[in-house]
């Protein structure tokens, strides 16, 4: 086939069917059970700590920003 002809064919461009993956792009089982496990820390420390470090890293960003 010609170079021109195919570059400059008026005709749409039919994109490849792509296959559903399964999961976030099929993470290894141990990148898995480590993510579970961060989760379950992070369930496991309550709301009110949350908000408390929150809080603390906006000061903290706040703090290291340049002021004008």
């Amino acid at each position: 086939m010609n170079t021109a002809t195919y570059l400059f064919d008026p005709t749409p461009y039919s994109k490849k069917e792509t296959r559903r993956r399964h999961y976030p792009r099929s993470l290894s089982p141990g990148v898995r059970d480590a993510l579970a496990q961060l989760r379950q820390t992070i369930d496991a420390i309550p709301k009110e700590e949350w908000a408390v470090r929150r809080r603390r890293w906006e000061e903290l960003t706040k703090s290291l920003k340049p002021s004008r």
